[in-house]
C-alpha cells in the first residue's frame, strides 16, 4: 500500500495492491498515534525496514553501553535493528507475520510510506532492498516533481493575475477599484467564495462575504494579534469561537493586512465543507495504555470507523497564501517597478519549471539505460539456463555477468550523483577532515582508472611533488579528481593525459591535462553551473551535475577550481586548496561517507 501522511501526522492509504483474502484498508485513515513522530523521524536517516517474523526474539547487545563513550548503541541506520513490541503487537492485530516499508522523502520530510505486509514470516533479500530503495528514491523525486510542477504552474498563474491587478491600480490609482471593478478581480488570484477590501473605513465586497459588521469585528480581532504576514486558516471557528457564526461564507479566511495605510485590509474566505472521514479503527482510540505487564499496547480494533468533519473549509495551499504574501508585497512596494519585478519571477518560474523537466527527463533515461541493458542480460542468462547445456558455458555467464557488473556500477554512480545533488541542493553537505598525503590520494585514483585508460587507449603520466600534506576531507577529494580524470578519459578517448601537483606558497595545485575535444570559451563559465554541459547529450551521456559537483566540494575546502581550453585543443582542470583546510576540523560525523553513491560520475561536460 502507499501510505500518505498528511500535515497533522495522521496517515491516509491512498493506493494498494493486494491478494484478494487480504482485508482492504484502501481510502482509510488513521491517527498521527499510529505510526509517531520518532518512528517518523527514524525514516529519513533508515529508509527501509524490515521484520521478517513479528514472533522472532530479539536478541540482546553486549555490553548495552558502549565502553568508549558510555553511551547505548546508536542503532538507527541498523537493518537488523529490532522494534518496539507495542509494533509488534499492532502487526499482529492487523493479522501480518512480517512487513517491509520504504521512506518516501521529498526533501528531508517523510512525505509518505510503501507499506508491504505478508501473512506469512518472509525474509527479502539485501539486493531486493536495495533496489526497493531506489525505486522509492526515484518514486518520491517524481512526485515531489508533480507536486512542485503543480504549485509552479499555478504560481504562475496567480503571477500573472497579480501583475495584471497591479497594472488595474495603477491605472485606476485607487486600490480597492483596480483589485474589484476591472476585468482581473482579486478572486482571480486565489480559489474562494468571496473576498472583501477595507479601504477608508469602508469595505468592497465581491462574491459570498459576512456583513459589515461582522467584517469590522473581524478586522479589529486580526489587528489585535498583529500579524504582519499573511494570515491563512481553514476554520476560523477554532481559533475564533465567537466568529463560529459565519462558518457558512466564512469558515476559512486568508488576509493580509496594511496597518494605518488608507488600504488596512484584504481577505478572501471560504465556507465550511462537511466531509465524512472513514478511519481504521476509532480515531481516539491509539495505544491503550499500560497493563499489568508494564508495556505500552495498541489499537486492538481496525473495524471502519466514520468521522463527520465539521468547521473545516478547504485549505489554503502553500502558493495562494504566498501568491496573497506578493500582491502585500507589491501594494506596499513601488506598484509599477513591483509589476516588472513580478514578469522577472515569472520567468524565472518557467524557467525552473523547464530546468526541472529537463533535468527530470535526462535523469530518467540516465537510469532507464543501465537498467534496460541489466534486464537484457538477466535474460539472456534466462534463456541459455533453459536452452541446450553446451549454449550455458562459464564464458558466456561470465561475459553477461561483466556487461551486468558494469552497469550496476554506473547506477550506483548516477545515485551517487543524484544524493550528492540532493545532500548540496539541502545544504547538508558536510566534510571529515584529516591530515591528506596528496601524492598517495593521486596515487590511488591512477591506480583505480588503470583498466580504463587501457580501454580507451591514454597514455597517463603523474608527475607529483613529494610531501605535500594538507588538511581535507580524503574521500571528498578522491571524488574530485575522480570526476576530472573520468572526464579527461571521456573527451580525450586515444590521446595522452597528464596529472600534475605541486606546492604553491600556502596552496597545493593540481591540473589535470587532456588532450581531448576541448571547451569553447564562452562555456567556460557555465559548465561550473547545475545542468550545464559543453557538448551535446546525443553524444556523451550524463546529467550535467558532475562539474557543480567538483565545483562544490572544492569551495567547501576552501580551494577554487578553474579550466584553460579550446575547441580541439584539450582542456586543462587546475584545482588550487589551501593546505590548512578550510578551517579547523568539524566535530560532526560526515553525512556523505559510506557507500557508493558518494561518488560523481563525472559527466558535467
Amino acid at each position: 500500500m502507499i501510505y500518505r501522511f498528511h500535515e497533522d501526522g495522521h496517515g491516509e492509504v491512498i493506493a494498494e495492491s493486494r491478494a484478494p483474502e487480504m482485508e482492504p484498508y484502501l481510502h482509510l485513515h488513521y491517527p498521527a498515534s499510529d505510526i509517531p513522530e520518532q518512528a517518523r523521524r527514524l525514516y529519513v536517516f533508515n529508509r527501509t525496514r524490515q521484520i521478517v517474523d513479528v514472533d522472532d526474539r530479539p536478541a540482546a547487545i553486549l555490553p548495552p553501553d558502549n565502553s568508549l563513550t558510555g553511551r547505548p548503541l546508536d542503532l538507527s541506520c541498523s537493518a537488523l535493528r529490532s522494534v518496539a513490541q507495542a509494533h509488534l503487537e499492532y502487526l499482529r492485530n492487523m493479522g501480518a507475520r512480517a512487513s517491509m516499508s520504504i521512506a518516501l522523502l521529498r526533501g528531508d520530510a517523510l512525505w509518505g510510506l510503501v507499506a508491504c505486509h505478508h501473512r506469512q514470516p518472509h525474509r527479502v533479500s539485501f539486493r531486493c532492498r536495495m533496489a526497493c530503495e531506489l525505486l522509492g528514491q526515484v518514486l518520491a523525486w517524481n512526485i515531489d516533481a508533480m507536486e512542485q510542477r503543480g504549485s509552479a504552474e499555478a504560481r504562475l498563474r496567480a503571477g500573472a493575475v497579480c501583475a495584471r491587478l497591479l497594472e488595474q491600480i495603477a491605472a485606476e490609482r485607487d486600490i480597492a477599484a483596480g483589485l474589484s471593478a476591472r476585468a482581473a478581480t482579486i478572486l482571480d488570484l486565489v480559489d474562494a467564495g468571496g473576498a472583501a477590501i477595507r479601504q477608508d473605513g469602508g469595505w468592497t465586497r465581491l462574491g459570498q462575504t459576512p456583513g459589515a459588521e461582522d467584517l469590522d469585528e473581524l478586522a479589529r480581532w486580526l489587528e489585535e494579534r498583529g500579524a504582519r504576514a499573511a494570515y491563512a486558516t481553514s476554520s476560523l471557528a477554532k481559533e475564533r469561537p465567537a466568529l463560529e457564526r459565519l462558518k457558512d461564507v466564512a469558515c476559512g479566511v486568508l488576509a493580509i493586512q496594511f496597518p494605518g495605510a488608507p488600504c488596512s485590509l484584504i481577505a478572501w474566505f471560504r465556507p465550511e465543507i462537511e466531509r465524512c472521514v472513514l478511519w481504521g479503527g476509532e480515531p481516539g482510540a491509539g495505544p491503550s495504555g499500560r497493563h499489568g505487564d508494564g508495556q505500552l499496547h495498541p489499537r486492538t480494533s481496525f473495524a471502519a470507523w466514520r468521522q463527520l468533519v465539521r468547521l473545516e473549509a478547504q485549505p489554503w495551499q502553500p502558493w495562494e497564501v504566498a501568491a496573497a504574501e506578493d500582491l502585500r508585497g507589491a501594494i506596499v512596494g513601488t506598484v509599477l517597478s513591483r509589476a516588472a519585478e513580478l514578469e522577472r519571477l515569472n520567468r524565472e518560474l518557467r524557467e525552473a519549471v523547464r530546468m526541472r523537466d529537463d533535468f527530470m527527463s535526462m535523469a530518467s533515461h540516465e537510469l532507464r539505460t543501465p537498467i534496460f541493458t541489466l534486464a537484457l542480460q538477466i535474460e539472456g542468462v534466462s534463456r541459455a539456463a533453459s536452452a541446450r547445456r553446451d549454449a550455458f558455458t562459464p564464458e558466456r555467464v561470465q561475459g553477461r555477468a561483466d556487461v551486468a557488473r558494469r552497469q550496476v556500477k554506473r547506477l550506483e554512480q548516477l545515485v551517487g550523483v543524484l544524493l550528492d545533488f540532493s545532500r548540496i541542493n539541502a545544504g547538508r553537505l558536510t566534510l571529515d577532515l584529516e591530515e591528506v598525503s596528496l601524492p598517495k590520494l593521486l596515487g590511488d585514483v591512477v591506480a583505480r582508472f588503470n583498466d580504463d585508460l587501457k580501454a580507451a587507449g591514454c597514455r597517463l603520466s603523474l608527475r607529483v611533488e613529494q610531501d605535500i600534506v594538507g588538511w581535507w576531507d580524503p574521500m571528498r577529494l578522491d571524488q574530485v579528481i575522480t570526476n576530472l580524470l573520468s572526464n579527461a578519459i571521456k573527451y580525450g578517448a586515444g590521446e595522452p593525459i597528464e596529472i600534475e601537483a605541486a606546492r604553491h606558497g600556502a596552496s597545493a595545485r593540481v591540473a589535470v591535462i587532456d588532450r581531448g575535444i576541448g571547451i569553447d570559451t564562452s562555456a567556460h563559465g557555465r559548465i561550473f553551473e547545475r545542468f550545464e554541459r559543453a557538448v551535446s547529450s546525443g553524444h556523451y551521456s550524463g546529467l550535467g551535475l558532475g562539474l557543480w559537483i567538483v565545483h562544490q566540494i572544492v569551495e567547501r575546502l576552501g580551494g577554487s577550481v578553474t579550466v584553460t581550453s579550446a575547441p580541439g585543443q584539450g582542456s586543462t582542470f587546475t584545482v588550487e586548496l589551501p593546505l590548512a583546510g578550510p578551517g579547523p576540523p568539524e566535530q560532526a560525523p560526515s553525512e556523505a561517507a559510506a557507500g557508493p553513491g558518494s561518488r560523481s560520475d563525472g559527466s558535467a561536460r
